[in-house]
């Protein structure tokens, strides 16, 4: 005859392997993506400006005439794209339930061109730069623009 203890313990594996199986599969996944008239920008873009040694004329070559050019104090160009900003966040419940969220904002990016090269650039809500009032996020961005 089996001891209730024994049997007891059997069924908490039992319990605790088929929840564990069943969280095994559960995972999330959020992904940011950007597209302009011509579709999806490669992330690729990105990771080349990171290095900060990125000319305005592969610039162009990527993203096409920019949708806005404006000239800072001191002849910097500060070339303006528009864009859309995909955000998708997917849930996944192994082995029964998705459950997707996506949204899109409408963004401007600005690069700040010096010299030929792309000195800075962020993204906000306004197609125009603001020049009195500079951007607080980004030192760079202030010292670059800055009269």
């Amino acid at each position: 005859m089996n001891h209730p203890l024994i049997f007891l313990c059997k069924h908490v594996a039992g319990f605790v392997f088929v929840c564990g199986f069943l969280l095994s599969g559960c995972a999330t996944h959020d992904k940011i993506e950007y597209s302009d008239l011509e579709g999806k920008v490669p992330p690729r873009f990105f990771n080349a400006l990171q290095s900060y040694d990125v000319s305005e004329h592969w610039l162009i070559s990527q993203l096409g005439p920019a949708n806005l050019v404006q000239k800072g104090h001191r002849g910097q160009s500060i070339l303006t794209y528009f864009f859309t900003r995909h955000d998708y966040h997917v849930r996944r419940f192994f082995p029964f339930f998705t459950k997707g969220k996506a949204s899109h904002d409408q963004v401007y990016m600005h690069f700040v061109v010096v010299d030929g090269l792309v000195r800075s650039h962020w993204s906000d809500k306004d197609a125009t730069v603001n020049l009195t009032t500079l951007p607080t996020h980004s030192r760079l961005v202030r010292d670059e623009i800055a009269p």
